[in-house]
């Protein structure tokens, strides 16, 4: 069980809960913590009374970057939000990449390794993104407006702070950019999309491990934590097409005490 704060994530022991309900409680005497989200989206937790457990996050890194900037933006943040926007474009056509490699039986590690050689470099992820789509689809995908462009450079390479509609302006650009092509790959692609998914689970969860060997053997649960975000591959493909960016930022306005820091 959790709630979502300032991309912060409240967790609550699952032993405890279960004990608190089996109590007459219904879990309002359970302690939580609060953890910030990481990039491998797992954790290994213990509660103040022992109880061990991994929690981890159901998400591509595109789309809770994409909801921190959202978050950042409610919060005044235009700078950051920017920040968070553009990264998480940039995860997308990392994530589009790899779906459409994975659907073609590309091998995984040769992908992994030719993806190593433009990863450093946005414009080349960018071009390896638009000639990947146009080999897939014939055509070349709907791209950023060169305003966009433009704005994200001054904001980027010359310190320049937006104003809160800019901001908003770049984030509903990009979400625009981001549906549609994300509504194809889940038409054609949900078993890919799910099997990547399952894929980086299990690479962090071997991270994990790795990194604390003397739990392998030991039995734990593991919770797996499903946010409520703007762009999210767990929301129903119709609910998602008729989704509405400016109706879902609104409703984080609506709700601003809970993320306020």
């Amino acid at each position: 069980s959790f709630t979502l704060n300032i991309m912060k994530i409240m967790m609550f022991c699952p032993d405890c809960l279960e004990n608190s309900i089996e109590g007459g409680f219904n879990g309002l005497d359970v302690k939580g913590c609060q953890l910030a989200i990481e990039n491998e989206f797992t954790y290994l937790l213990t509660c103040d009374k022992g109880h061990q457990y991994i929690a981890q996050l159901q998400a591509f890194p595109f789309e809770v970057l994409f909801e921190s900037g959202l978050i950042a933006h409610v919060n005044g943040f235009y700078l950051e939000s920017v920040l968070s926007f553009k990264a998480a474009l940039e995860r997308f056509y990392e994530f589009y990449i790899n779906i459409i490699c994975r659907a073609r039986n590309i091998d995984a590690d040769k992908l992994d390794n030719a993806y190593k050689q433009i990863s450093n470099n946005s414009e080349r992820e960018y071009g390896a993104f638009v000639f990947m789509y146009f080999q897939a689809n014939n055509d070349i995908p709907e791209l950023l407006p060169n305003k966009s462009v433009e704005f994200r450079n001054k904001v980027v390479h010359k310190g320049y702070f937006p104003k809160k509609e800019e901001a908003l302006r770049f984030a509903r650009n990009i979400y625009k950019m981001i549906k549609p092509i994300y509504i194809e790959l889940r038409e054609k692609y949900d078993a890919e999309i799910l099997s990547f998914l399952n894929v980086k689970r299990q690479e962090y969860y071997n991270s994990l491990i790795k990194a604390n060997p003397k739990i392998k053997d030991t039995p734990i649960s593991i919770q797996s934590l499903c946010l409520p975000l703007c762009i999210h591959h767990a929301t129903g493909l119709d609910e998602f097409k008729e989704h509405s960016f400016d109706e879902y930022y609104q409703n984080l306005l609506s709700r601003s005490s809970e993320y306020r820091m």
